[in-house]
């Protein structure tokens, strides 16, 4: 279930980046401007957690996928990698949730 609502939150912020990129000319904030940047397009303008209270990584440009920026939570352990609770939620390995 943790999971599950990290991926929801991970489309989130997903929504709130492409907000952002629609005012800022089709740029995305850089790594270091972070998630942060575009805070006031998200849920009571702060940065969403993943469901275990882990800040999500974030990278722009991307660099281990096609698009302009990656998000990642390390999962239950808030460490690279790992497996089932453990393992790492990568933006562009989720896909379309209403497929699920």
């Amino acid at each position: 279930a943790n999971a599950d609502a990290t991926k929801l939150q991970i489309k989130k912020v997903e929504q709130g980046l492409q907000m952002y990129a629609a005012k800022h000319k089709g740029r995305f904030p850089t790594t270091s401007d972070g998630l942060q940047a575009a805070a006031k397009y998200y849920p009571d303008n702060k940065v969403p957690t993943d469901a275990w209270g882990n800040e999500l990584q974030y990278y722009s440009p991307g660099s281990n996928s096609e698009a302009a920026y990656e998000i990642i939570s390390l999962g239950k352990d808030g460490t690279d990698g790992g497996e089932d609770a453990n393992a790492d939620i990568r933006s562009w390995e989720i896909g379309d949730l209403s497929e699920d």
